[in-house]
């Protein structure tokens, strides 16, 4: 008898201990799964509306910190238009200087980026 409680105490024992110990390591094997097959921000392709949602937010001043900085310089664009539409206004800085100190660009400049707001939301 004392053989069979100290069995059962043992089977208790691993079963409190080692299941959940293996399910722990089952969990964590498929999140790294996940994480290694699930697509990331950085490899979604903007497309043309969001391409219009950042150059509004930097018009108007609304964007995200990093949005405008991102988008210049390492988004990834669905197709060939937006990509030129991105090295465009990257260089407006350049093109239109601005007229005062913490602008990105003159009024010019601005217009510029309105009508590419315009062919986005039209297209």
């Amino acid at each position: 008898m004392l053989r069979l409680s100290v069995l059962i105490g043992i089977v208790t024992l691993v079963w409190y201990i080692a299941i959940p110990v293996l399910l722990w390591k089952i969990l964590q094997e498929l999140r790294r799964i996940q994480a290694r097959e699930a697509p990331s921000a950085k490899d979604k392709k903007m497309g043309r509306l969001e391409v219009a949602k950042i150059l509004e937010g930097f018009l108007e001043g609304t964007g995200g910190d990093w949005d405008w900085d991102d988008f210049i310089s390492v988004a990834e664009v669905a197709d060939e238009r937006l990509k030129q539409i991105q090295q465009h206004v990257n260089l407006l800085s350049e093109q239109f200087p601005p007229d005062k100190r913490g602008e990105y660009c003159n009024e010019q400049g601005r217009e510029v980026i309105r009508r590419y707001i315009k062919e986005l939301r039209r297209s």
